[in-house]
């Protein structure tokens, strides 16, 4: 049957939850089925990415293209890059898809955090489980949306490049190429940035602190570096007692039923939740509070102390809390400490061996390929 001719049962849309229509293959796809197409496109067009520039025979890209690229790959917010390539495997998955302006007609989230993402790990990109979609903000994509969003160049260039993909349908696999071999060279370019491992001989626990806080402030990645650094912490004063600390290498979540995630940071004692952390270098308000504790009250753990780790009093000035630094929401009392006295305190009682593991584990985590360039360079900075 032509593609002109569906096939498909109108009660059943494009890319659906359950279902989704290919048009080229002409028949309906299990969302399992489609996440291992998914699969099979990214990682095919990766491997000749990879070949390519392993190769040395680079395609000739025109300067419009490459000023385009260039706006939008090596970037350090690495959600407009998503874009395109779920916007690209979605035209693969169906070529009547138009992801200008709607996106999310093609269902992208699954779509990128089921499929595309773990390929992109795999061959060790740099990005998040949901960069395109926090970057999309569930949006149409127009030059309304693109206005005012960090960095705007990045947006429009997302705008620019889909448009010139969607109106050539004879250029789309070089312009395709030029996509993914600009994003294996960014690759190769960060992995080149060696991440220095601390000496810390001879360095007291409250110089090592002083050097964490001010990473931890200065390169905190939309909150990443400050909530590991507090999970990497925990974990090694309770590596040998028998509470679990979770939540460390978990990617930055807000605290929702949703996400099925109690807090940033917990500690567990045989699978049971004893007390919660949430970590932030953000302003925190009261429907941030709020939104924390119905998220518990849901779990069933508003009975459990909880205590936010931010900066003080930069980020509690909307805040009316007591002496004792705690304030009451919806029937609870919520604590807070400073970012920079915790890890201070909790540095005081680590032993020697203890801390040179931490920096191991801290070095680790930097070193990681989703770290941006700018944080290992802020690392080795403070550090080396």
């Amino acid at each position: 049957m032509p593609f002109s001719e569906p096939c498909v049962s109108p009660t059943i849309p494009l890319f659906s939850v359950e279902f989704t229509h290919c048009w080229k293959w002409g028949w309906l796809m299990a969302v399992a089925e489609r996440n291992e197409r998914v699969k099979e496109i990214i990682s095919g067009w990766l491997e000749e990415a990879e070949a390519i520039v392993e190769s040395g025979q680079l395609p000739d890209v025109d300067d419009d293209l490459r000023q385009t690229l260039e706006q939008l790959i090596p970037i350090s917010v690495m959600g407009f890059r998503g874009i395109p390539m779920v916007a690209m495997v979605g035209i693969e998955l169906d070529e009547t898809y138009v992801p200008l302006p709607g996106f999310y007609a093609c269902n992208p989230r699954p779509l990128f955090e089921e499929g595309i993402h773990g390929v992109l790990q795999e061959h060790k990109i740099p990005c998040g489980k949901s960069d395109p979609l926090n970057v999309a903000k569930n949006s149409d994509l127009t030059e309304e949306w693109a206005r005012g969003k960090r960095p705007e160049s990045a947006a429009l260039a997302v705008l620019k490049f889909l448009r010139n993909y969607i109106d050539n349908p004879n250029d789309r696999a070089r312009l395709r190429r030029a996509f993914f071999v600009r994003l294996i060279q960014y690759r190769d370019q960060i992995a080149e940035t060696t991440v220095v491992q601390p000496e810390i001989e001879g360095e007291s626990n409250g110089a090592l602190a002083t050097k964490l806080i001010k990473f931890a402030l200065e390169f905190p990645e939309a909150g990443a570096v400050p909530q590991f650094l507090v999970g990497a912490i925990l974990e090694v004063i309770h590596k040998s007692s028998e509470l679990c600390v979770c939540g460390a290498d978990e990617s930055v979540f807000g605290t929702n039923t949703t996400g099925k995630k109690p807090a940033d940071i917990w500690l567990e004692r045989d699978g049971a939740v004893e007390s919660l952390f949430e970590v932030t270098v953000k302003v925190v308000n009261k429907k941030r509070l709020t939104d924390s504790v119905e998220a518990l009250f849901a779990m069933n753990l508003k009975d459990l102390p909880l205590t936010f780790v931010c900066r003080i009093p930069e980020d509690t000035r909307s805040l009316e809390l007591d002496e004792s630094g705690s304030i009451e929401i919806s029937g609870k009392q919520v604590d807070f400490v400073d970012f920079g006295s915790f890890i201070r305190s909790q540095l005081s009682v680590l032993s020697r061996s203890a801390s040179e593991a931490l920096t191991v584990r801290l070095s680790e985590f930097v070193n990681d390929h989703n770290r941006k360039e700018k944080t290992r360079q802020g690392w080795n900075e403070i550090f080396s």
